[in-house]
C-alpha cells in the first residue's frame, strides 16, 4: 500500500531572542517556522515551501506581517536566518533512482 500526502516539519529555533509584544508590552513574541513537504510512505520527496506563525508566549496574541513594524522586522530577521534542511528535497533524487533500479532489476530477471 502506498500512502501519499504532505507533512509539516517544525523548524523553530527555541533559543531565538524574543521580540516585545505590542499588546502586552512584554518580551514574548516568537516566530514558529515550519516547512511543508510532499511525501510518499512517510519519506519526504520535495519541499513545498516554508511558512511561519508569530505568537506572543505571554498573552497568546497572534501577529501577521503589517500589524506592527517592530514585529515585521523581527519576522524578516528570523525568516532570513532560516535554513531549510536538505533532506526535505532528497527524495527528488532517490525516488527516481529507486524506480530505475527496480526497472533494471526486472530487466535482468527477464533475461
Amino acid at each position: 500500500m502506498i500512502v501519499i500526502g504532505t507533512e509539516e516539519y517544525d523548524l523553530t529555533n527555541f533559543n531565538q531572542d524574543l521580540c516585545q509584544c505590542p499588546n502586552c508590552g512584554k518580551r514574548g513574541v516568537f516566530v514558529r517556522k515550519y516547512a511543508n513537504s510532499f511525501q510518499i510512505n512517510s519519506h519526504p520527496i520535495y519541499s513545498k515551501g516554508v511558512g511561519y506563525s508569530t505568537i506572543c508566549r505571554k498573552c497568546n496574541s497572534a501577529f501577521q506581517k503589517g500589524d506592527d513594524r517592530f514585529v515585521d522586522a523581527y519576522i524578516d530577521q528570523e525568516m532570513a536566518a532560516l535554513k531549510k534542511p536538505f533532506w526535505l528535497n532528497i527524495g527528488v533524487l532517490l525516488f527516481p533512482l529507486g524506480i530505475l533500479g527496480f526497472i533494471a532489476f526486472i530487466t535482468i530477471l527477464s533475461k
